[in-house]
């Protein structure tokens, strides 16, 4: 199916003025902010440039994604919306994540924190300085946290879909998981796409296409041929923008987005994007000018239908003049852009000037505080009843499944069987809905497990049918372990694992 192929009627008839305004100041804005990172590095500045990644070319993505989904999907501006939006980013996401956050009220919108990580200032709101760039926690403004392993955030989204799911949230809150094209070649999404369309899930996939993963051509790095095809074999409704111009991405991300919220079924959309430069610094390339620019003819657009002066929309210089120390020479002058640069300078400045974490705070948050329970005393002298470990294991189950907020999934574990030693035998059938089976795929039960256990005050107990199974679900141990003190205490959550 093609979306955002309709004729075209004009951005302003989809979009006010004043928005479109700001979405184009917030694209440049970021566009300039990864140029300033690429300038630090070329001049020897580490501290900010020595390492970034950074989605340049999908600026105009993620800002048309991100207006789609608050139009599409009916949510406030202006207040949080976690209660009805999971944002599972990618690490090209910057731009929609800047746009999401702006349109929670957040006035810096990502530049500043963006700006922390880089730098490991104590003052990042996501982790202190404990984490690279791209590392976002935010789930006070519907983005969990991410992770450095490729594609963990799409089990983690159809999990937490999984946990509105449980709270009795069946229709309205929708969770979006950003992939590039590479990342269809990991597992994760073959895993999060089966528990999405297997328990009715509300998750879009979104994958961003710019043709390469990292420097591997489609050719040699992806199997899947016809992603439609591949959608289908899983009972999952599929879409593709067709093309990267801020209309087309709006449009089909505002249709997926509705059809995903009013169904309550998983959707695959694919969007073209660009990109201009290499995958981060490590491969740092020249400035791709053929490349096709969404930025320029998105300000083009604005331009003809009114929206900006001629002093304002970036227009690329004929020929291409390929200065590589002054990004904005390339253009015709630009008084938006330059006052942007200013500002995007000072950041760099207020950032640079501020603490770096304390030695000693690595120790802080390095588990966290584990509940007190105290054992009752018994008086009883008399004779006593024996139960199996298995009958044990079930009674402890059963009075923690009795509170309502505990849910659990594994292979064989949501039957009459109750798993191969029966520790959940009967459960499924007194709680339903919160003891279910699950596909022989271990890492599936424990990245869904993960991600319902990003909602505070849920406990999960994914079961693995056998310890020797858990071999191929470490990253997740890791990853669980490591939320408290990666996300400085704001994520802790709650998996106790049965093998």
């Amino acid at each position: 199916m093609m979306m955002g192929s309709e004729t075209r009627v004009g951005l302003t008839t989809l979009v006010s003025k004043e928005r479109l305004r700001a979405l184009y100041t917030d694209a440049l804005r970021m566009r300039l902010v990864l140029d300033e990172k690429i300038s630090m590095k070329l001049r020897g500045q580490h501290e900010i440039g020595g390492f970034y990644i950074g989605g340049m070319g999908e600026e105009i993505h993620g800002m048309a994604a991100a207006q789609a989904l608050w139009d599409g999907l009916g949510l406030p501006i202006g207040e949080p919306v976690a209660d009805k939006l999971a944002l599972f980013l990618h690490y090209r996401s910057d731009s929609l994540l800047d746009a999401a956050l702006r349109l929670q009220g957040e006035p810096n919108g990502a530049v500043v924190d963006q700006m922390r990580q880089q730098a490991a200032r104590a003052t990042d709101t996501n982790a202190a300085g404990r984490q690279m760039v791209m590392h976002v926690c935010r789930p006070d403004l519907a983005v969990p946290p991410n992770q450095s392993a490729l594609g963990m955030q799409l089990g983690k989204a159809a999990g937490f879909a999984m946990g509105w799911k449980l709270q009795g949230k069946t229709h309205g809150p929708v969770a979006v998981a950003v992939l590039g094209n590479g990342t269809t070649s990991c597992s994760d999404f073959h895993e999060a796409i089966s528990a999405a369309s297997l328990w009715d899930l509300p998750v879009l996939f979104l994958v961003t296409d710019n043709e390469i993963a990292i420097s591997v051509p489609q050719t040699e790095g992806e199997a899947i041929v016809d992603l439609e095809k591949f959608a289908g074999g899983y009972g999952v409704s599929y879409a593709t923008s067709g093309t990267g111009d801020f209309e087309s991405v709006y449009r089909a991300v505002m249709s997926a987005a509705r059809t995903v919220q009013e169904s309550n079924r998983p959707f695959v959309l694919h969007c073209p994007v660009t990109r201009f430069r290499g995958h981060s610094s490590s491969g740092l390339k020249d400035f791709d000018s053929e490349a096709y620019d969404p930025l320029v003819d998105f300000a083009q657009t604005l331009l003809a239908e009114g929206v900006l002066s001629e002093e304002e929309a970036l227009t690329p210089l004929h020929p291409w003049p390929g200065n590589k120390t002054r990004y904005l020479a390339n253009y015709r002058p630009n008084i938006l852009a330059e006052n942007l640069q200013r500002d995007v300078r000072s950041v760099r400045d207020q950032v640079l000037a501020e603490p770096k974490p304390d030695a000693d705070s690595i120790w802080e948050f390095s588990q966290a505080p584990l509940p007190v329970g105290n054992e009752p005393e018994n008086s009883w002298t008399g004779s006593r009843s024996e139960i199996t470990i298995a009958e044990a294991i079930r009674a402890a189950l059963d009075c923690s499944l009795a509170e309502g907020d505990t849910a659990m999934w594994g292979q064989d574990a949501g039957g009459s069987l109750g798993g191969v030693f029966g520790c959940t035998r009967f459960l499924a059938e007194k709680y339903p809905g919160r003891v279910l089976n699950a596909p022989i795929n271990e890492p599936l039960i424990m990245g869904t497990a993960a991600g319902a256990a990003l909602h505070p005050g849920m406990r999960l107990v994914p079961e693995i049918q056998f310890a020797d199974y858990s071999l191929n679900v470490l990253h997740w141990m890791v990853h669980l372990g490591h939320l408290h003190w990666a996300t400085i205490g704001q994520v802790s959550p709650n998996v106790t694992v049965r093998m």
